[in-house]
């Protein structure tokens, strides 16, 4: 990602996701961070996750998944 209007449109595509509670897309560091609503972390990480990366590489851009337990 190179400007605001490409974390913008990063953040719009996970927003409109099922799920989806929040995102924050840092530019700088070109990382997205997603809260999401999940049955369990079992259900994130292998089920929401992967559509996720693959709505951002859709974009355009590079996405590869990385699950936080926090």
């Amino acid at each position: 990602m190179v400007c605001d209007g490409c974390s913008s449109r990063v953040s719009n595509a996970l927003k409109e996701m099922d799920g989806v509670r929040s995102v924050t897309v840092d530019l700088k560091s070109g990382i997205a961070t997603v809260e999401v609503e999940a049955v369990d972390q079992l259900d994130a990480a292998y089920n929401q996750l992967p559509r996720m990366c693959d709505a951002i590489k859709e974009l355009g851009f590079e996405a590869e998944a990385y699950f936080s337990e926090y």
